[in-house]
């Protein structure tokens, strides 16, 4: 392992009726936060996304933090490069 990062860590979501789960009126954990932001390496960065609502940029030969960019919820999507622009998805819309 050349190097290690830690995030603000992983949020939970939780509500009733979850994707039309039953009934209607119980509260469900939300399946899908099994799936996690996978890394996209590009112009020597390491990009992800956390469910501590962050997508992350570290220097990819020393791990250290190039910036973080605070969205309004959770980054379970992973980020795609094309073109010199970075895309991703938050549970922000």
């Amino acid at each position: 392992m050349k190097w290690k990062f830690v995030t603000g860590g992983e949020r939970r979501f939780e509500a009733k009726g979850l994707h039309g789960f039953m009934p209607k009126n119980q509260t469900f954990a939300d399946p899908f936060d099994i799936f996690l932001s996978s890394p996209v390496v590009a112009q020597g960065a390491v990009y992800f996304g956390s469910g501590d609502g962050h997508l992350y940029a570290l220097d990819a030969p020393s791990g250290d933090l190039r910036w973080k960019f605070a969205t309004g919820d959770v980054v379970h999507s992973s980020p795609a490069f094309d073109a010199g622009t970075l895309y991703f998805g938050s549970w922000d819309s």
